[in-house]
Protein backbone atom coordinates (compact mmCIF):
# COMPACT_ATOMS: atom_id res chain seq x y z
CA UNK A 1 0.00 0.00 0.00
CA UNK A 2 2.47 2.55 0.92
CA UNK A 3 4.22 2.58 -2.81
CA UNK A 4 0.37 2.89 -4.09
CA UNK A 5 0.05 5.78 -1.57
CA UNK A 6 3.49 7.35 -2.94
CA UNK A 7 3.11 7.17 -6.41
CA UNK A 8 -0.81 8.79 -6.30
CA UNK A 9 0.79 11.21 -4.22
CA UNK A 10 3.68 12.07 -6.27
CA UNK A 11 1.74 12.12 -9.22
CA UNK A 12 -0.92 15.16 -7.81
CA UNK A 13 1.94 17.03 -6.78
CA UNK A 14 4.43 16.57 -9.86
CA UNK A 15 1.43 17.57 -12.23
CA UNK A 16 1.45 21.25 -11.90
CA UNK A 17 5.31 21.28 -10.83
CA UNK A 18 7.84 22.71 -13.48
CA UNK A 19 9.69 20.12 -15.52
CA UNK A 20 12.73 20.55 -13.87
CA UNK A 21 11.67 19.93 -10.03
CA UNK A 22 9.75 16.56 -11.63
CA UNK A 23 13.34 15.58 -13.75
CA UNK A 24 14.98 15.91 -10.20
CA UNK A 25 12.78 14.27 -8.55
CA UNK A 26 13.34 11.18 -10.81
CA UNK A 27 16.75 11.62 -10.69
CA UNK A 28 16.88 11.96 -6.44
CA UNK A 29 14.32 9.08 -6.30
CA UNK A 30 15.95 6.93 -8.38
CA UNK A 31 19.88 7.40 -7.27
CA UNK A 32 18.42 7.21 -3.48
CA UNK A 33 16.70 3.40 -4.40
CA UNK A 34 19.85 1.86 -6.07
CA UNK A 35 22.11 3.17 -2.90
CA UNK A 36 19.76 1.50 -0.76
CA UNK A 37 19.49 -1.56 -3.02
CA UNK A 38 23.17 -1.78 -3.62
CA UNK A 39 24.09 -1.13 0.18
CA UNK A 40 21.36 -4.16 1.74
CA UNK A 41 24.34 -6.54 1.28
CA UNK A 42 25.21 -5.26 4.46
CA UNK A 43 22.07 -5.75 5.72
CA UNK A 44 20.03 -8.41 8.16
CA UNK A 45 16.89 -9.11 8.43
CA UNK A 46 14.30 -6.55 9.24
CA UNK A 47 17.08 -4.27 7.39
CA UNK A 48 17.12 -5.52 4.26
CA UNK A 49 13.03 -5.83 4.22
CA UNK A 50 13.41 -2.31 5.36
CA UNK A 51 15.62 -1.20 2.60
CA UNK A 52 13.77 -3.37 -0.21
CA UNK A 53 10.26 -1.80 0.71
CA UNK A 54 11.64 1.64 0.83
CA UNK A 55 13.23 1.13 -2.61
CA UNK A 56 10.24 -0.36 -3.78
CA UNK A 57 8.30 3.37 -3.06
CA UNK A 58 11.42 5.37 -4.00
CA UNK A 59 10.44 3.52 -7.67
CA UNK A 60 7.48 3.82 -7.81
CA UNK A 61 7.91 7.88 -6.45
CA UNK A 62 10.56 8.10 -9.57
CA UNK A 63 7.91 6.38 -12.12
CA UNK A 64 5.00 8.72 -10.69
CA UNK A 65 7.07 12.27 -11.31
CA UNK A 66 8.38 11.17 -14.40
CA UNK A 67 4.85 10.29 -15.99
CA UNK A 68 3.12 13.68 -14.66
CA UNK A 69 6.17 15.72 -15.14
CA UNK A 70 5.91 14.70 -18.84
CA UNK A 71 1.93 14.91 -18.80
CA UNK A 72 2.11 18.51 -16.63
CA UNK A 73 4.86 19.58 -20.18
CA UNK A 74 2.62 18.22 -22.61
CA UNK A 75 -0.43 19.97 -21.43
CA UNK A 76 1.40 23.58 -21.34
CA UNK A 77 3.18 23.11 -24.68
CA UNK A 78 1.72 25.18 -27.53
CA UNK A 79 -0.27 27.97 -28.28
CA UNK A 80 -3.12 26.60 -26.94
CA UNK A 81 -2.52 27.34 -23.02
CA UNK A 82 -1.06 30.75 -23.43
CA UNK A 83 -4.34 31.59 -25.78
CA UNK A 84 -6.57 29.87 -22.67
CA UNK A 85 -4.56 31.67 -19.89
CA UNK A 86 -5.38 35.19 -21.67
CA UNK A 87 -8.89 33.66 -22.68
CA UNK A 88 -8.56 35.40 -26.23
CA UNK A 89 -10.92 34.65 -28.85
CA UNK A 90 -9.92 32.72 -31.35
CA UNK A 91 -10.56 31.48 -35.20
CA UNK A 92 -9.06 28.47 -36.52
CA UNK A 93 -9.76 27.03 -40.37
CA UNK A 94 -9.86 23.41 -39.81
CA UNK A 95 -9.46 20.84 -42.90
CA UNK A 96 -10.63 17.22 -42.23
CA UNK A 97 -9.26 15.16 -44.55
CA UNK A 98 -10.05 11.72 -43.47
CA UNK A 99 -12.35 9.81 -40.48
CA UNK A 100 -9.08 8.14 -37.87
CA UNK A 101 -12.28 6.15 -36.10
CA UNK A 102 -13.46 4.80 -39.31
CA UNK A 103 -11.55 1.32 -40.23
CA UNK A 104 -10.97 0.76 -44.02
CA UNK A 105 -13.17 -1.22 -46.59
CA UNK A 106 -13.20 -4.57 -46.09
CA UNK A 107 -12.37 -5.07 -42.72
CA UNK A 108 -14.14 -6.91 -40.02
CA UNK A 109 -15.51 -4.05 -38.11
CA UNK A 110 -17.71 -3.22 -41.78
CA UNK A 111 -18.12 -6.48 -43.02
CA UNK A 112 -19.26 -7.91 -39.76
CA UNK A 113 -21.91 -8.53 -38.18
CA UNK A 114 -24.14 -7.83 -41.36
CA UNK A 115 -27.45 -6.11 -40.64
CA UNK A 116 -30.46 -7.32 -42.92
CA UNK A 117 -31.66 -4.13 -44.40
Amino acid sequence: MPPALAAWGTAAVMLHAPPGRAAGTVIAALLTAGALLVGRGRLTGRGRATAHAVAAVLLCVAAAAGSAGLHGADLRRGPVPALAREYARVTAEVEITSDPGSPGPGSAATTWPRRPY
